[in-house]
């Protein structure tokens, strides 16, 4: 039996339901709103934050302005519209 959907996240992802209880619940009802779609793209922001491993040198304030955020997009896809992947 094969995959309805095909995700490829990376292992620190975090994609939260808001459409549904889980990912497949999600996915069916966005993807009940675009029939024709082959994939829904989802916006993410990621964050990062440079620290010190000294603990005399360790700021919580250095840490909070350390923060850099990027966006990202992270892309299900629904297999049986879609002849290959990549």
């Amino acid at each position: 039996e094969s995959a309805k959907y095909i995700i490829f996240p990376d292992t620190d992802d975090v994609i939260i339901p808001r459409l549904g209880r889980t990912y497949l619940e999600e996915f069916d009802r966005i993807f009940l709103m675009y029939p024709e779609a082959a994939v829904i793209a989802y916006n993410m922001t990621q964050s990062g934050i440079i620290s010190t491993t000294t603990p005399s040198t360790y700021s919580p304030v250095d840490i909070l302005k350390s923060v850099q955020f990027k966006g990202n997009v992270k892309i299900p896809e629904r297999k049986n519209l879609h002849g290959s992947l990549w």
